[in-house]
């Protein structure tokens, strides 16, 4: 109903979208669109902005599950003492506000000089959305039987191998989930967005905040502007479906 209502309002002149009740029928537009895409908001730079998201969360997406994977399997494969309480101490970072971590990161970002850089933002989304990832590759590994690997080690292949060529392929809903959901995450931060950028790594979240003025709020072009910000995650996550199917293991191991 809040998409429907979304898209219902970014077609709709202000006039009727203030009208109570709700009208059913009403004259529709494609003038809030042209707004946001023209000089009217944003000065022409939607598209930029569009940019800055789109690289920031496929690249904080690529590295945090590259790297969830690989702790993931680590934890999942390898058995030693204060495995648990290494486990526990990969997500204990997220069960911290990130709000804690402002002043800090501030501090590092200036020392390394990528303030306001895709770089900046790929790096903190990673670093929080990194631990989330292992969390959840973890779970998908523990389901993939060993000896799957044991038998390809059997067969020549190194542990590294045999993850390449064997698991990884298997816990391929386990890659689609994790990067679905992370992607959704580092596309619609805001805080992290908001301090750390200024012009030219602004993200989409927060050029939203620019439609909110002394005058008002301009409810048609922010409705628009919220249609066109979720298309990504839309396509992103129905190019991926098919690989969110369960059950690739099934019938892997005989027996």
């Amino acid at each position: 109903l809040p998409v429907f209502w979304t898209i219902r309002m970014s077609i709709m002149h202000k006039v009727d979208a203030f009208t109570l009740p709700p009208p059913l029928v009403f004259e529709t537009t494609l003038n809030h669109y042209g707004d946001i895409f023209s000089k009217t908001f944003f000065g022409g730079r939607f598209f930029h902005y569009f940019f800055n998201s789109t690289t920031i969360a496929s690249g904080a997406t690529i590295l945090s599950v590259a790297l969830g994977s690989l702790g993931g399997y680590s934890l999942s494969r390898f058995k030693f003492r204060g495995d648990k309480f290494l486990a526990f101490s990969v997500i204990a970072s997220r069960m911290m506000p990130p709000i804690a971590f402002a002043i800090p990161l501030f501090f590092l970002i200036r020392g390394w000089k990528i303030y306001d850089t895709h770089i900046c933002l790929i790096v903190i989304y990673t670093a929080f959305h990194a631990p989330f990832a292992t969390w959840m590759m973890k779970g998908f590994f523990d389901e993939i039987p060993i000896h799957v690997e044991e038998a390809a080690m059997v067969d020549g292949c190194s542990r590294l191998g045999a993850f390449l060529r064997t698991t990884l392929p298997l816990s391929a809903p386990g890659f689609a989930a994790t990067a679905v959901y992370n992607f959704i995450l580092s596309w619609n931060e805001f805080l992290f967005a908001l301090m750390f950028t200024s012009v030219k790594a602004k993200t989409l979240p927060v050029a939203a905040v620019e439609l909110i003025g002394e005058a008002g709020v301009e409810w048609g072009p922010m409705a628009a502007m919220g249609t066109v910000s979720v298309l990504p995650a839309i396509i992103f996550t129905l190019t991926s479906q098919r690989y969110l199917v369960r059950g690739l293991t099934l019938g892997a191991v005989k027996g």
